[in-house]
């Protein structure tokens, strides 16, 4: 098992699920939304294609749909919309859980 740690609480660290991949074969939307309700935090980069050489493209085609999809899901709050990467940055969109103790507020960060 491993762990993260801050000076002052140590955490577990997160059980990443790869939702789907084009190897999966088609995509069953309501079996990604599925899996993804079974989550706290779930991040997708909406306009990433990756390196074409290496599939990534056909990995990421339906991030953006994804997206629109968890936007509307009433389980969740969000997108919380961020930039990652210093020299080619990526827009990443964060969505949390209705249930978690952290609230978005009218400004889209967090508030407890």
């Amino acid at each position: 098992m491993a762990a993260a740690s801050t000076r002052l609480s140590t955490f577990d660290f997160a059980d990443v699920t790869w939702l789907w991949r084009y190897e999966d074969g088609p995509l069953d939307w309501q079996k990604v939304i599925d899996s993804a309700a079974q989550s706290d935090i779930v991040i997708t980069a909406p306009h990433y294609v990756g390196e074409v050489k290496y599939k990534e493209d056909l990995d990421n085609q339906h991030n953006l749909e994804f997206t629109d999809r968890l936007s509307g899901d009433p389980r969740f709050q969000g997108p919380i919309r961020i930039q990652v990467g210093r020299f080619e940055p990526v827009e990443v969109a964060v969505f949390l859980r209705q249930t978690l103790g952290c609230r978005l507020g009218q400004n889209g960060f967090a508030t407890e």
